[in-house]
């Protein structure tokens, strides 16, 4: 089990985005969604490996390997794994054992938390001495290519449409929060990679490249499926005690097996996380006007 831990500046309904049913981290935090890749292809290679230390794996095992899946032996070994595990390959599947790609994901049981910082307090009334509430959490079921994004029509509803925002805080719009917003995103040109709509957040005042370049910089977009997140959004209320005050830039990243110590309370909660009855959106998202039908 692993979690990674960050605090938010703001939470606009954008990244994450945890409407339609599925929570989304597609946009910012590029070293998270990076990271959180390589420790999936990680298990994978270290699966087929019968866990054995990839980086000592011998040319000759490799290479039987990829023949087993069908492939050259002459080929790259991390870039095709890699490659097969991103379009569910059934081979590769089989030799896993795992029916589906999202099973397998949601088995390494990786988390994400975000955590409200000093502004997000302040709108929920907290003091600079109170915790960092938790403003969502979720499992990652599923990590995708920018174009294996846009281009799956479960995730149409996330493309932004008639974006007219000035203000993040006055937007009252679930589709303007859509972070499906980059398309071609995996040609080698940086001048190809372009916007999928003519304006979305992170380029409401015109086209930014540096925001795209950092988008885009990680690579692969966090998925969380329906029974998989929380988002508490205005009413994160810091009752939650996870064990930390937060008093850091970027982010923790927190590895937990059967003789870890570190942060006992933050284990205890996750490992009571699939025990927690509602889940999914409590409240809309704390930078916002959004109105939303929640029991």
């Amino acid at each position: 089990m692993i979690a990674y831990e960050y605090v938010m500046t703001s939470d606009i309904g954008f990244a994450p985005n945890p409407f339609y049913g599925v929570c989304t981290l597609a946009c910012c935090k590029p070293k998270i969604r990076k990271s959180v890749a390589n420790e999936l292809f990680g298990k994978v290679k270290k699966t087929l490996a019968n866990n054995q230390n990839v980086c000592k794996l011998s040319k000759n095992r490799k290479s039987i390997i990829l023949e087993k899946l069908g492939l050259k032996a002459t080929d790259s070994f991390d870039r095709k794994i890699e490659e097969l595990f991103l379009q569910r390959d059934k081979k590769l599947l089989k030799e896993l054992k795992y029916k589906t790609k999202e099973e397998f994901i949601k088995n390494q049981n990786i988390f994400i938390i975000g955590l409200a910082g000093k502004r997000l307090k302040e709108k929920l009334g907290k003091t600079s001495n109170d915790k960092n509430p938790i403003v969502y959490i979720m499992r990652v079921t599923d990590i995708l290519t920018y174009d294996q994004y846009y281009n799956d029509k479960q995730y149409a509803e996330k493309i932004p449409h008639g974006f007219n925002v000035v203000d993040a805080n006055d937007n009252t719009n679930i589709n303007w929060c859509g972070d499906n917003i980059y398309k071609n995103a995996n040609r080698q040109k940086s001048c190809t990679k372009e916007l999928a709509v003519a304006v979305a957040f992170h380029h409401e005042n015109g086209y930014m490249e540096p925001q795209k370049a950092h988008d885009l910089s990680g690579k692969y977009v966090l998925i969380s499926s329906s029974g998989n997140f929380i988002y508490y959004g205005q009413k994160a209320d810091g009752k939650i005690d996870i064990g930390e005050s937060y008093r850091y830039a970027g982010h923790k990243k927190f590895y937990f097996n059967e003789k870890s110590s570190d942060n006992e309370t933050l284990k205890k909660f996750l490992c009571g996380f699939d025990a927690i009855k509602r889940k999914g959106i409590i409240a809309p998202p704390i930078n916002s006007k959004i109105k939303m039908d929640i029991e």
